[in-house]
């Protein structure tokens, strides 16, 4: 939870910032961390999902605690490069699903939005 409210902190807007700190100070929210698309380096500029006129498509995997979390802060491509995206995971749009993990005690889901 700190990765999330730490990205809120630097790349979040006042309304964000506003709506969901509070609510994870308190424990009643939790945020995840979508940025990895399968195995392979994390780097900017080789993202599949993408940004576009208000609209966030792309497959996201794993995450962590997918399931549990309301909302998750995403890379991606944008019109303008690489960058941090706050997506409601109860939108429409937005499919969750279990993976298989290694580790029974870690909860990973593929987060896909905008198909």
């Amino acid at each position: 939870m700190l990765r999330e409210a730490e990205a809120l902190l630097v790349a979040g807007s006042d309304e964000q910032k506003q709506r969901w700190l509070p609510q994870m100070a308190e424990g009643k929210a939790i945020g995840a961390m979508a940025i990895s698309e399968g195995v392979g380096p994390l780097v900017g500029g080789r993202w599949k999902a993408e940004a576009s006129n208000g609209r966030l498509t792309g497959v996201k995997a794993p995450v962590c605690d997918g399931h549990a979390a309301e909302f998750a802060v995403v890379a991606a491509e944008g019109e303008g490069g690489p960058g941090l995206w706050l997506v409601d995971l109860s939108a429409s749009g937005v499919v969750r699903e279990r993976l298989d993990s290694f580790d029974p005690s870690a909860s990973m889901y593929s987060v896909t939005s905008g198909s």
